[in-house]
């Protein structure tokens, strides 16, 4: 998020400190500002799993009534895949949330 211009950290000030790395998706459901999918625009994350969350992905393109979606935490990352593939063996919910 950081290379991408978000401002301020989507994690929140860590420790009165921007940009601090200290963030997960915890504080990504604790600081962002949640919206439905229609509302979701380029950029913007959805989350999987009950809080604090289990994995997040990074809206990238909407294709259709679908997602492409650049999915980050393997060595092999970042993975560009669909939001609907992702869903099929993430945890519920999925709560998507404003980055801007």
């Amino acid at each position: 998020a950081k290379a991408s211009g978000a401002m301020p950290d989507p994690n929140g000030p860590q420790g009165g400190r921007e940009w601090s790395g200290l963030g997960y998706t915890g504080t990504l459901l604790s600081h962002c500002t949640h919206i439905t999918e229609a509302m979701a625009k380029p950029g913007d994350y959805a989350v999987f799993g009950p809080f604090p969350g289990h994995h997040v992905v990074t809206l990238v393109e909407r294709v259709g009534s679908d997602w492409k979606v650049a999915s980050h935490g393997q060595d092999s990352d970042p993975r560009y895949t669909t939001l609907s593939s992702e869903q099929s063996y993430q945890p519920s919910p999925t709560t998507f949330l404003s980055a801007f």
